[in-house]
């Protein structure tokens, strides 16, 4: 568990990090839908790896 939110926390970072430094602020809220997306997507095939584990 501790592992997933330390992976979860350098994934965060990074997109965070991506998204200041684009330059166009235009664009800023589109990225935070592909950003909540991403992780909808990531978090749904986790938990799908989960179930076909157990």
């Amino acid at each position: 568990m501790f592992l997933l939110l330390t992976t979860f926390s350098q994934i965060s970072q990074s997109t965070r990090a991506y998204i200041f430094s684009y330059p166009m602020n235009s664009f800023h809220m589109h990225h935070y839908v592909f950003v909540f997306f991403f992780f909808f997507f990531f978090f749904s095939s986790l938990e799908s790896m989960l179930i076909g584990y157990r």
